[in-house]
């Protein structure tokens, strides 16, 4: 009776040593840029010459912490251990503010909601940000423009992904400021 006793404890001590260590979730931030105070702009107190973010409106499958990834052609799978590390929409407000500011030269104040349609990385190891913005400018008729932006992933994992939905964010904030220029 001893020796089953022993093979049993001496069996469950193996399998607990053989099983593999719990992986260890991964957070993301979209914006990580920190300004430098010397290359900060200055803000005109009139609101004159700005373009002011008033909203950024996610798919409600975007609205959880998880990272979204497109596989096939319509399936969603949302990363377990890969999460971001604050609300996305905040996220993408954050970053658009900071590159806006940074190029910040419209002829007139201008007031912009962005509404998302898609944002993830692919199966296919591609990233795509797509959707509509409105621009608002002084006295003037709201305008619709259509986005859509897709870059090939340069290398795989999550980590590489983010840095490149940093950039189609970039490049976004680069095509409102060209349109509040026309």
């Amino acid at each position: 009776m001893k020796r089953i006793l022993s093979i049993v404890i001496l069996s469950v001590l193996l399998i607990s040593c053989a099983e593999t260590p719990v992986e260890r979730t991964h957070y993301y931030l979209l914006n990580t840029t920190v300004l430098d105070k010397s290359k900060q702009v200055s803000i005109n107190s009139n609101n004159q010459h700005l373009i002011t973010i008033e909203q950024v409106v996610l798919p409600q499958y975007l609205n959880q912490a998880s990272i979204a990834m497109l596989i096939d052609q319509n399936q969603l799978h949302y990363a377990r251990y890969h999460v971001w590390a604050e609300d996305l929409s905040s996220a993408i407000t954050k970053q658009l503010k900071q590159v806006i500011a940074q190029q910040n030269s419209v002829p007139s104040a201008t007031k912009v909601i962005v509404e998302i349609d898609h944002f993830y990385p692919t199966e296919q190891s591609e990233v795509i940000l797509a959707g509509h913005y409105w621009l608002k400018k002084s006295n003037t008729d709201p305008q619709l423009v259509n986005f859509s932006f897709k870059q090939g992933l340069k290398a795989d994992g999550y980590a590489q992904a983010v840095l490149q939905m940093q950039q189609l964010v970039v490049l976004l904030a680069d095509d409102i400021i060209e349109q509040s220029k026309l």
